[in-house]
């Protein structure tokens, strides 16, 4: 019976190829997501049954304004419909579950850029000597070490930031309900 062991060569070359095998993941998906992008650019334009119906297929006072068949120009005119626009033609549900979606991009990077602002460099200067991807990691950082406070600390800010967050669109429903 043959046994396997994790020597220090292929320790280092573990964490040397995470950090290879992480940019490759990213490169392959930042690909995949820019070829579906661009297929439905050029998709819209040809389809406007499936992406415009509400631009021919409705009685006149209902329709939508058409967007132009420009690659990207569908993205300026999703950006500037107004809110009043949105409730009255798709509803108040619609209008509440796209301001969802915002409040949840806008926590999502605002913790994210306020993290990898203060715990990045807390785990990245870790006494553990971790390399590669394991050096961004909470496992770099001392278990008997008061640093870790600075996770908990931050932790609870973003719950109770997130919290408050929801509360205010909570009370905006109640008002437009």
């Amino acid at each position: 019976m043959a046994s396997t062991s994790l020597t220090d060569s292929d320790s280092s070359s573990t964490k040397t190829n995470s950090v290879h095998v992480f940019l490759s993941s990213l490169v392959f998906n930042a690909a995949i997501s820019a070829a579906i992008l661009l297929l439905f650019c050029i998709l819209r334009p040809r389809f406007k049954r499936v992406y415009a119906p509400r631009t021919y297929a409705v009685e006149r006072a209902r329709r939508s304004t058409p967007i132009s068949n420009g690659l990207f120009s569908w993205i300026p005119a999703v950006l500037r419909v107004p809110d009043e626009q949105i409730i009255r033609r798709c509803g108040l549900d619609t209008y509440m579950f796209l301001r969802g979606m915002r409040l949840m991009l806008i926590i999502s990077s605002v913790v994210s850029l306020l993290s990898a602002a203060t715990i990045l460099p807390i785990n990245i200067l870790g006494s553990k000597g971790l390399t590669g991807l394991d050096s961004l990691s909470i496992g770099n950082v001392d278990s008997k070490s008061s640093r870790l406070w600075v996770h908990v600390g931050f932790f609870a800010l973003a719950v109770v930031w997130t919290m408050w967050c929801i509360v205010g669109e909570l009370r905006i429903y109640t008002h437009l309900r």
